[in-house]
């Protein structure tokens, strides 16, 4: 009885589809599969195949989209690793001849472990470190880093010191003229009014 309801239900779909592509056929046997109580195990095995198509798709997307948050996050592990050793060269060629291998300081310059990632980049991006010389004069000068090298010794330092972060400034809704005002009352003394610097008590000098 089944054989011969499941060869009738055969010859009525191929007359029905004929040659047609998988959406024609979806928009044709479908609804020929789901007519009437004679086609009722029919429509549950259809329901069943199209819920388990979805199970499969959604299980197979899942793992696309998880394999590629691994990777993307595998790359920037990478690219991490790679930075760092790139700047413990120069760490160690430019850096550590002063402050000392772990940066807690050494004959030729202080202990910076714990001032921070905030430090050494504004000491690096602007230059005024490396010194050309122990004896040379703190202030801004070209800094001889490429910007990748510049972040690759902050990321190595990152390893190294303590302390405040590289902040990130977002200067859209800053004020300038209230900013004007607390810097003249607060920087200006020492940094001069034009944040050129300054020469201060006992041989210091503010930095521009």
């Amino acid at each position: 009885m089944r054989i011969r309801w499941f060869a009738a239900l055969g010859r009525r779909i191929r007359k029905r589809s004929g040659h047609l592509s998988g959406h024609q056929w979806t928009a044709t046997c479908v609804p020929v599969l789901c007519l009437g109580k004679p086609f009722g195990m029919a429509r549950r095995l259809l329901i069943g195949w199209l819920a388990c198509g979805v199970v499969a798709c959604g299980a197979f997307g899942a793992h696309r989209v998880e394999a590629a948050s691994h990777d993307e996050a595998s790359s920037r592990a990478a690219a991490t690793r790679s930075g760092q050793s790139a700047g413990r060269t120069i760490w160690l060629r430019d850096c550590a001849v002063c402050h000392g291998a772990d940066a807690r300081g050494g004959a030729g310059g202080p202990d910076i472990s714990d001032r921070g990632t905030a430090a050494v980049d504004f000491m690096v991006t602007t230059g005024r470190m490396p010194l050309p010389s122990p004896s040379a004069a703190l202030e801004r000068r070209k800094s001889p880093y490429t910007a990748a090298q510049q972040q690759a010794l902050i990321d190595y330092a990152s390893t190294l010191v303590t302390g405040p972060h590289v902040p990130n400034v977002d200067t859209e809704g800053a004020d300038l003229t209230q900013g004007g005002v607390a810097y003249r009352q607060n920087c200006a003394t020492c940094h001069q009014s034009a944040g050129g610097g300054g020469a201060l008590a006992f041989g210091d000098n503010a930095p521009d």
